[in-house]
């Protein structure tokens, strides 16, 4: 199951993209813009609050909670949203970004991108679900169960495992030289799936580590507190 688990992000990450070029019509060029701060703490379409540190995203058709792969056609950079929100309402752009996603595509300078937008489905074909994990579970990007070292700092945190796991994969791939898991949490009636970086070998590096993180729009990078067993959220 691992093993097809991790066959199945490759494949989203790397091969989905360039097959579904031609077999769907979002699989194109498109400009995105990004939401004004204006909008923090305001109600999206489906009822959420709206974060500017999290990945999300205002899409005109696309089904709310879809994960989506944004690509920066200027610089190829890439990040994972969830659709939560429509819009936007200039005809001439597709998407609007939450300011972290447009920080992450380095596209603040800029305002509106050419952007390539590829839709992830494949974790859609398995049989997970929030009742698959359990707060306090460690995962690793690519589906298996796993113990954090030491050294180990949160990212971000979402509701959707999907979103959790799409995103510590895409960071793997960016970064082939460290280590991503997924730590479960119990936040009330909800899960949450708190994205670290472990097997840090260096603890004078985890500074500047999370300042980078924090530039690149992981605004809530900080220290792993589950590993003292303090709430992480």
């Amino acid at each position: 199951m691992n093993k097809f688990f991790q066959v199945i992000l490759i494949g989203v990450l790397l091969l989905e993209p360039v097959v579904g070029q031609r077999r769907s019509k979002f699989h194109t060029s498109e400009k995105a813009s990004y939401y004004h701060d204006k909008f923090e703490g305001k109600s999206t379409s489906n009822g959420e609050t709206y974060d500017g540190s999290d990945f999300t995203a205002a899409h005109r058709t696309l089904p709310f909670n879809s994960i989506i792969l944004v690509t920066n056609k200027l610089n190829h950079r890439t990040v994972v949203v969830r659709i939560n929100d429509r819009g936007p309402f200039q005809k001439s752009r597709t998407i609007d970004l939450s300011r972290s996603a447009a920080v992450n595509l380095e596209m603040i300078p800029f305002g509106v991108v050419p952007v390539k937008i590829t839709p992830l489905k494949m974790l859609d074909k398995l049989a997970w679900k929030d009742t698959t994990f359990h707060a306090g579970e460690n995962w690793d990007v690519y589906g298996n169960k796993t113990t954090p070292s030491e050294l180990t700092i949160g990212l971000w945190a979402t509701s959707d495992w999907r979103h959790a796991f799409y995103m510590g994969s895409n960071l793997s791939m960016e970064e082939v030289k460290k280590t991503f898991l997924i730590h479960v949490v119990k936040n009330g009636d909800e899960l949450r799936y708190l994205l670290c970086q472990t097997a840090i070998k260096d603890s004078s590096t985890i500074k500047d580590l999370l300042n980078d993180y924090r530039h690149r729009g992981f605004q809530g990078a900080g220290p792993a507190d589950f590993l003292s067993s303090s709430p992480t959220r």
